[in-house]
């Protein structure tokens, strides 16, 4: 398990001025389950890639248990992102196996069910329809027993019924290895539904302007009314706050919002 703490002062690409990412302070710590949400430019991938170590932070810091990102190379990060990214001339197994060298064919077999796959292993990626490319990439994250897991909206090319059934695979393994995890979403109701906290940015050069905690009950369905109308009270006490804008910003709906 892993302690994330994030302390980005502002992010901008080589030879340009612009500004990615503004300022973000945030701690995560060990097994907590934090979405990332916010419009379209606002740096949520770019932040993801930092944590990862695929982009420098020029100002600030980004640290796993206190160490920099750099630093701590035995720290465990599995990353799901958006497009599944298999190798197309490797069947599913060989996919598996080549960034989990160490896991026997049986337990490669076993996530293979957990994810329903089953019966899958020798099919090759083109075999496969877009959702079952996502549980091959949700398989290959959990067999490498991350202790921090970062996801870029990995649903969002998917229909609402396969989408949904992947959330509850994602939460059913994330509740077993309780791996430390950042979620970068733009569905209010999926970051409701899977985050012990949301994290809002705002619009333009993206910086937190909200830390919200979720205090439902799991298992949570969108169509209860618990949840309806605790989110209809977050966009009340906010308006604007998925579009990014500062404006009318209120106190956490929880006493004990981070």
């Amino acid at each position: 398990m892993v302690t994330l703490n994030l302390s980005v002062a502002n992010k901008t690409y080589v030879n340009s001025t612009e500004q990615v990412l503004g300022s973000i302070e945030a701690r995560i710590p060990n097994g907590q389950f934090v979405a990332l949400v916010g419009p379209s430019g606002t740096g949520k991938t770019t932040l993801l890639n930092m944590i990862s170590g695929l982009e420098k932070c020029e100002l600030g810091s980004v640290s796993i248990d206190f160490k920099p990102v750099n630093s701590r190379p035995d720290c465990r990060i599995s990353y799901i992102f958006q497009q599944p990214r298999l190798m197309p001339w490797l069947t599913v197994a060989e996919n598996l196996k080549l960034t989990a060298p160490e896991c026997s064919d049986e337990e490669i077999e076993r996530m293979l069910q957990r994810v329903g796959l089953q019966g899958k292993s020798e099919k090759y990626p083109r075999k496969l329809s877009g959702g079952m490319q996502k549980r091959v990439s949700i398989a290959r994250a959990f067999l490498g027993k991350p202790e921090l897991l970062l996801l870029d909206e990995p649903f969002v090319s998917l229909d609402l019924p396969t989408a949904e059934n992947l959330r509850c695979i994602l939460e059913e393994l994330w509740q077993e290895h309780k791996p430390t995890v950042l979620f970068v979403t733009h569905d209010l109701d999926e970051a409701i539904q899977l985050a012990d906290r949301v994290l809002f940015l705002s619009q333009a050069t993206g910086r937190l302007i909200r830390d919200q905690n979720v205090d439902l009950p799991r298992p949570r369905v969108e169509s209860t009314r618990a949840f309806l109308f605790w989110k209809k009270q977050l966009l009340e006490n906010s308006p604007g706050l998925l579009e990014g804008k500062l404006e009318n910003l209120k106190p956490c709906l929880s006493e004990d919002c981070a």
